[in-house]
């Protein structure tokens, strides 16, 4: 987390930031983007398993009711 201890020119005034709270900044955004980045990744990956998986229990569904059906006439 960044810390400011810039000091403000006035009372009334914002306070004066040096280039090192800019860079500090700057690199903790991009740290953040990435961290962002990573998360959507992971997010699709596991979309794509829970729905892979999804149409897999949807088929063992399909081929019990089948099973099922068959043996209900025997």
């Amino acid at each position: 987390m960044v810390q400011n201890h810039s000091q403000p020119r006035k009372a009334t005034q914002q306070p004066i930031f040096t280039q090192l709270d800019h860079e500090q900044l700057y690199e903790e955004a991009i740290r953040l983007k990435q961290q962002n980045n990573d998360i959507r990744e992971e997010n699709i990956r596991l979309k794509t398993r829970i729905k892979m998986q999804d149409t897999e229990m949807q088929r063992k569904e399909k081929a019990i009711e089948d099973f099922y059906q068959q043996n209900q006439f025997i």
